[in-house]
């Protein structure tokens, strides 16, 4: 990080990374369909599809597709399927979003759709048809609800409920069309979580993705590098080189977000106070107020135990809550550690510093000015 200058920030609203998960979708919901008599309508599977795998608003080019926000709670699904979406979203094996089963936003949609009885089949294609899945909808208490999610042409052994899995397969499911469905593309497999980190990265910038400073001075967008400082993108924390062309280069982090997308934490020229290399040792620093350990990364979260300044604490990953934006002036996000010493739970990342810092003035100074 040595050589830092002519830090640049260049506006840019919003990734499709952020916009993948709870996005404001520019479709009517449609999380409660109601079944006729006679059963489940072509259209009324389509809304179902829709609300699921809604466009949403960015500024990035073209469109992009997210999916259903406010929680999986907000979705046309059924409690079973609700349950077992958190139970696949808070578990540490599966890096992805489970109602798409992928990480980022999708630059195209289309749905096919079978009505069954009083239920039906709804084939979805994302990523150019790279990416598809057939959800199982049921007649739930007179509402049209999907209950289980599988891929296209994968059967009952690629249900959400056995096995997550990406569905990167080619489509190939009957059924009736919506206009302007995508075909022939090859399939590709889930991004890394460096590749997806990557990618938010390039888009928050709206930047190009370069290996080394000698490829940047090709470029006339601003370059992500990644590989220059140690982080831990397995843990939640990417770290990145953002240089110009023209020379001159800042440390810019990004966070995992709960729903497993990417968002930019903080960017910085100085040495920093925050853990990058996951599990670390830190001391708590909190205005001599003491910090407490929570259940979950957030504020009004059960309170397990308060820790005093000066405190070791362990802190195993990392989650961003707040994501910083670029929008004008910039500003940095903040988010929580998991900690697994003294007590097991969540401290705010800005009440923490790395413990190979002396004490707590670099964390004391930045802090105020939004650090």
């Amino acid at each position: 990080m040595q050589g830092r200058i002519g830090l640049i920030f260049v506006v840019f609203a919003v990734s499709a990374m952020a916009v993948a998960c709870g996005g404001k979708s520019t479709n009517k919901a449609a999380s409660s369909a109601g079944a006729t008599p006679a059963g489940a309508s072509v259209d009324q599977l389509v809304a179902i599809g829709q609300a699921m795998y809604p466009q949403v608003k960015s500024d990035l080019p073209g469109d992009t597709y997210g999916v259903c926000g406010g929680g999986h709670a907000a979705c046309p699904v059924t409690a079973r399927l609700q349950k077992r979406f958190d139970e696949v979203a808070n578990s540490p094996d599966f890096n992805a979003n489970p109602i798409c089963r992928c990480q980022n936003g999708s630059d195209s949609r289309s749905i096919s759709v079978e009505a069954k009885g009083s239920g039906g089949t709804v084939h979805v294609s994302l990523f150019r048809g790279s990416v598809n899945f057939d959800l199982i909808v049921i007649n739930d208490g007179g509402k049209l609800l999907v209950d289980d999610q599988m891929c296209t042409d994968g059967g009952p052994e690629t249900s959400i409920y056995k096995s997550p899995q990406p569905c990167s397969r080619s489509a190939t499911g009957s059924g009736t069309p919506v206009p302007g469905a995508t075909t022939g593309a090859t399939p590709r497999p889930l991004p890394s979580a460096v590749d997806a980190a990557t990618q938010a990265a390039v888009a928050f910038f709206n930047g190009a993705a370069v290996p080394d400073f000698a490829a940047c001075q090709k470029q006339s967008k601003p370059c992500i590098t990644h590989g220059v400082d140690p982080d831990s993108p397995d843990k939640g924390i990417a770290a990145f080189e953002e240089g110009s062309p023209q020379g001159g280069a800042a440390l810019v982090v990004f966070g995992q977000q709960a729903d497993k997308t990417w968002g930019f934490w903080f960017g910085t020229q100085q040495d920093v106070y925050h853990a990058l290399v996951l599990p670390a040792q830190m001391r708590v620093c909190a205005d001599g107020q003491g910090a407490n350990v929570r259940e979950q990364p957030d504020e009004k979260a059960k309170v397990v135990t308060a820790v005093r300044d000066g405190t070791m604490v362990t802190a195993e990953t990392f989650v961003l809550t707040n994501p910083g934006s670029n929008s004008g002036q910039r500003k940095n996000g903040n988010g929580w550690y998991s900690v697994s010493s003294p007590a097991k739970g969540f401290v705010r990342a800005d009440f923490v510093s790395v413990a190979r810092l002396p004490d707590c003035k670099l964390r004391d100074f930045l802090v105020p000015l939004g650090g």
